[in-house]
């Protein structure tokens, strides 16, 4: 049954005019009446007439069969999806990919912008506005039912625990891995490892930085096994930090505990994010241990924000943010056209960037 204005009236026990008023935005309307509208259109799930009449040729237009080749995208509330270098290559990827395969990217909000305004998501996530959904969030603020009940194809680029969707994550295990076996490869045999946890583990967000770090660290480990380097918990440093925004700080405090503790020093080590990695080779500088003659630092994460004004310029293991926005257009069409397949979790591997900060130990 289509839901109509007359439907959101009797639900919410006003007239047609008022809910009319309430959807264009009217001044002349009390917020008691506003909020008592606006629950009933989220209950009952109502699209407006102009938008679903606009939807409606759209999505039966001859060139499209069936589908409106349009898709949308969700980020994290707290991300400036303008501004943050992260979401903007992703973005730019999904765009150039979307286009590549004659679809289009609808639009990208903030899961706050779609959860605080029942019209705009009534509005937008709905099968005759897009095909399909990608969502850059840890968590859709008590909106995932609702979301996944309108629009069956999701693809998730982060980690959503007990939720069932196909995924693209970064494989965090390699990265350790891979750290340790570059660092190795430059003749480095005592190879430190250093990481902060987050202390707010009922976040989500939180749990997922927890768990790359933890699997950072098993792929460090597994690396040292493999290659006969021995483990030594006198050069591991974890800290479960205060402030997870104090980043430089936290930096600086977690390697100044690991070069204190450490006997004799560490040749390398692997910051196992870029978060704290300017902090940590000011407190090398400070203990007057020089980058990278008296010690290689690498580290996982690449962004610009985090280490492009650290001296000197660090070798990071980093995700090609461009590549990852296209390969989500892909696998998203893909279970668009294959909507019976099983959700898949695909892993991306981090690339490696050398730059200054490494150097090679001659015996």
């Amino acid at each position: 049954m289509k839901i109509t204005m007359h439907h959101v009236a009797s639900h919410a026990g006003v007239v047609i005019s008022t809910v009319s008023r309430v959807l264009n935005n009217h001044p002349n309307v009390s917020s008691k009446t506003k909020e008592k509208v606006l629950k009933s259109v989220e209950a009952l799930g109502f699209v407006p007439d102009k938008t679903a009449q606009n939807l409606v040729h759209r999505r039966y237009a001859p060139l499209h069969g069936n589908k409106t080749r349009n898709i949308g995208c969700i980020v994290s509330s707290g991300i400036d999806k303008y501004s943050s270098p992260f979401i903007a290559g992703i973005i730019d990827g999904i765009d150039e990919e979307a286009i590549a395969h004659n679809h289009r990217l609808a639009f990208v909000y903030k899961v706050n912008e779609l959860s605080g305004n029942y019209v705009l998501f009534n509005e937008m996530i709905s099968d005759d506005k897009i095909d399909g959904l990608i969502i850059i969030a840890t968590r859709l603020n008590g909106i995932y039912k609702q979301v996944s009940e309108r629009i069956k194809p999701l693809l998730s680029l982060k980690a959503t625990p007990d939720v069932d969707m196909d995924y693209i994550l970064p494989d965090d295990f390699q990265a350790g891995y891979d750290a340790v076996k570059y660092l190795a490869s430059l003749n480095h045999d005592r190879i430190a490892f250093m990481a902060d946890l987050w202390p707010d583990t009922d976040d989500p967000r939180a749990l997922l930085y927890n768990n790359s770090i933890e699997q950072r660290f098993a792929g460090y480990k597994q690396a040292l096994a493999d290659l006969s380097l021995k483990y030594d918990e006198t050069i591991v440093a974890i800290k479960t930090v205060e402030n997870k925004l104090n980043q430089i700080e936290n930096g600086y405090s977690i390697m100044k505990k690991l070069i204190d503790k450490s006997n004799p020093p560490p040749s390398a080590v692997f910051c196992a994010s870029d978060l704290i990695t300017a902090g940590a080779v000011k407190a090398l500088k400070d203990k007057e241990i020089a980058v990278p003659d008296d010690i290689s630092v690498v580290t996982c994460g690449d962004s610009p924000e985090s280490i492009s004004y650290v001296e000197p310029a660090l070798t990071a293991f980093g995700i090609n943010k461009k590549e990852l926005g296209k390969l989500s257009v892909s696998r998203l069409i893909e279970r668009i056209n294959n909507p019976e397949v099983p959700t898949t979790k695909t892993m991306v591997k981090y690339a490696l960037t050398e730059r200054a900060s490494c150097k090679k130990v001659n015996f």
